[in-house]
């Protein structure tokens, strides 16, 4: 495999709806999207790929940052988010009442390493973690232009 990520012949069976046959290949450095009308299975693809469903029938490749070509269909859910891999919802809102940039780091916690005592105490290690994704959450404004309204 010399992708990034290769679907091969993915399926999913729902009592009144079946997903079948879905092939794709991903290069490296490529943005996909899938584009079609309601009920068409763009949703149900993305959920076997990000492994919040199971796939019936098919797999899914995906090279690691090691190079190692494994199936996901082996990980969780979250040791896919962990891989980089993820989805956003149709419908994309902000928490209104949170500031931006609580809005941005609302989905870092999957990779904080405090444990939940941590949160508990609010202990340094804990206040560092915060501070690294604050930082990285600011850069992205930055790049963006828009870092004054953070």
């Amino acid at each position: 495999m010399t992708y990034l990520m290769e679907i091969d012949n993915l399926g999913k069976h729902y009592d009144d709806f079946e997903l079948s046959g879905v092939s794709l290949a991903v290069e490296p450095d490529c943005v996909v999207g899938f584009i079609g009308s309601n009920g068409a299975g763009k949703t149900t693809v993305f959920n076997c790929i990000t492994q919040f469903y199971k796939p019936t029938a098919g797999e899914v490749l995906y090279r690691d940052r090691y190079d190692n070509v494994v199936p996901l269909t082996t990980y969780k859910t979250t040791e896919v988010i962990k891989a980089g891999i993820s989805r956003t919802f149709q419908n994309l809102e902000l928490v209104y009442w949170l500031p931006i940039m609580d809005n941005m780091l609302i989905g870092a916690h999957a990779f904080y390493r405090s444990t939940l005592g941590d949160q508990f105490i609010h202990t340094a290690k804990l206040r560092r973690e915060e501070d690294v994704f604050r930082q990285r959450a600011l850069s992205i404004l930055e790049r963006l232009g828009i870092a004054q309204y953070k």
